[in-house]
């Protein structure tokens, strides 16, 4: 079997995410035409500790965000918006530099990207529970 190369992290990046993106939307149209649902597992964290782990209110901000509701989305967890807004930029921007003659500064992959995601995650973490902890009040239901 022959081995792939990529010349640079964007080449791996770019293929990596078109890959993922195939995947997602085969696995969302075989449960969309059978009419399945995707379970709603509760927290493990919520459950055990009464506190938000830094994935809650992911899904839910995810399909918020399909249906246009980008302020409850952002509620539920900002990560998602940050996300999906970075990765439509990048792909965006990386297929006009790819395959059309556009001259485009295409949006480059950075480590820093990630750090910011994650900073997000961590800050809407603590937000969170620090209403739990302090004022006693569940935001998300």
């Amino acid at each position: 079997m022959k081995q792939l190369r990529y010349d640079t992290m964007d080449d791996f990046m770019y293929h990596l995410l078109i890959k993922i993106l195939i995947a997602v939307t085969v696995v969302a149209a075989v449960f969309y035409l059978n009419g399945w649902k995707i379970p709603q597992y509760p927290c493990v964290m919520r459950s055990m500790l009464g506190l938000y782990c830094p994935g809650c209110g992911g899904t839910r901000a995810f399909f918020f965000l399909l249906h246009g509701q980008i302020g409850k989305s952002l509620f539920y967890n900002p990560v998602v918006c940050y996300a999906v807004g970075f990765l439509m930029i990048y792909m965006i921007s990386q297929t006009v530099m790819r395959y059309t003659k556009i001259k485009v500064s295409a949006v480059h992959f950075r480590m820093l990207y990630c750090y910011i995601g994650v900073a997000i995650l961590v800050g809407n973490f603590l937000w969170k529970n620090y209403y739990v902890v302090v004022k006693g009040i569940y935001l998300i239901p």
